[in-house]
């Protein structure tokens, strides 16, 4: 990580927006871009949610936040000492740079210096050389009797020290979300739609089988959108998810798992013979968000309603919830688009037409591209089909929910 990138994130959360910051910045929008990519990878968490054109940040970004603002601060300090503009781009100085030249200036001595942090005496001297060509000025003072600080080191060191304490307030949460990853196995599922929905057997039967696939890694499995699924399997949030449809980037690998009808449904006194595009037209459609897949198939199959007839859905409400979702369609009319295995499970009759099929919901297993060993994947392919293969009433074979892995495994939604 370098001061520089440090910089480039903080211009992005100031103004919430990569164009805006370029902008600012005086750099192209892909090199914005990049910068916030490196520095999310180097925390190992996300930062910011995109909704179209609008950037809002996590709370994982708000709480570094402080420390973020105070690097950049300093990384201008730095680029200013010897009566550098204000608006010189700060240079691409890396934390590691600015470790190895505080600890020269401590030995005084770059042979001792090299000797402690492990690297060659050469490539110690032309990593100093180097920050002192992009400052503009000398940090250090040469003699047969070692090295010390210029004027300008002298200035530079304490600023340095700060940029560096402040980086290890933000990357020490990464570091312990690391060491905690490597004892807990992250996987995403989209949501289910009730406790008897096929993905709710599916991740039961993972978590209870989890001890017989890694029995010294607990598991932990969350539930989100399948665009933010995917984007934390980028940041490495996740290591394998489950998301509702096959639009899988290039670098994923991926393993449908299930496919499922959808039916557009609504309240039980509703006409099952009624013609689809008039029932669309008297009716206020509720559907998850756009970042969804039953979203997605939803509103391709309104856009051929559509062009067949004359109206479409008197309006969409967004909302992320299956629960009220459901509450909105039995209590109070609205219409909407769930699964037929969902459906066929709800503890009360609603109205139902099946849509055609092409529209189905696509269940889809999805991690990085040769990260995960084949028989673990295989190993929870199987246990997932194994639960859809129970009917809604049969019980898992006796004990197998009973392990300690069934009884300890953090289980959120």
């Amino acid at each position: 990580m370098n001061i520089a990138t440090i910089s480039a994130v903080r211009t992005i959360f100031a103004v919430r927006g990569v164009r805006e910051a370029a902008r600012i910045e005086g750099r192209p929008p892909a090199t914005m871009s990049a910068a916030l990519s490196r520095f999310e990878a180097a925390v190992a968490v996300p930062l910011v949610r995109r909704e179209g054109t609008s950037m809002t940040l996590t709370l994982e970004a708000e709480r570094r936040l402080g420390a973020i603002n105070r690097i950049a601060v300093a990384a201008r300090q730095l680029m200013s000492l010897a009566g550098a503009p204000e608006d010189r781009p700060i240079a691409p100085i890396s934390i590691l740079g600015l470790v190895r030249f505080t600890e020269v200036a401590r030995v005084s001595s770059i042979r001792k210096a090299a000797k402690t942090l492990g690297v060659g005496q050469p490539q110690l001297t032309r990593q100093i050389s180097d920050m002192e060509r992009h400052l503009g000025y000398p940090l250090l003072e040469r003699s047969g009797a070692g090295v010390s600080c210029s004027p300008y080191g002298h200035a530079a060191l304490p600023i340095a020290e700060q940029i560096i304490a402040d980086w290890e307030a933000v990357s020490q949460a990464a570091a312990e979300r690391f060491r905690h990853n490597i004892e807990t196995w992250r996987m995403g599922s989209v949501m289910p739609l009730g406790h008897e929905s096929s993905i709710a057997h599916m991740l039961a039967a993972v978590a209870a089988g989890w001890e017989t696939l890694r029995p010294r890694q607990h598991l932990a499995i969350s539930g989100t959108t399948a665009d933010e699924l995917l984007s934390g399997l980028k940041t490495r949030h996740f290591d394998l998810v489950l998301i509702d449809h096959l639009s899988v980037p290039p670098d994923f690998e991926c393993q449908p798992i299930r496919t499922d009808a959808l039916w557009l449904v609504g309240a039980p006194e509703l006409d099952e013979s009624a013609d689809i595009a008039g029932v669309l037209a008297s009716r206020t459609l509720v559907l998850p968000s756009v970042r969804s897949g039953i979203r997605q198939a939803a509103e391709r199959y309104l856009r051929e309603v559509t062009a067949s007839s004359a109206s479409g859905p008197k309006d969409i409400v967004e909302i992320d919830s299956v629960p009220v979702i459901v509450n909105m369609v039995a209590r109070y009319g609205y219409l909407s688009v769930m699964p037929q295995s969902a459906v066929e499970r709800l503890p009360h009759r609603l109205s139902r037409w099946p849509m055609p099929e092409s529209y189905r919901q696509q269940l889809t297993l999805v991690w990085r591209r040769g990260v995960l060993p084949r028989p673990l994947v295989d190993g929870i392919v199987g246990l997932m089909q194994g639960a859809v293969m129970l009917s809604p009433n049969e019980q898992a074979p006796a004990g197998f929910a009973s392990t300690p892995a069934a009884q300890h495994l953090p289980f959120r939604f």
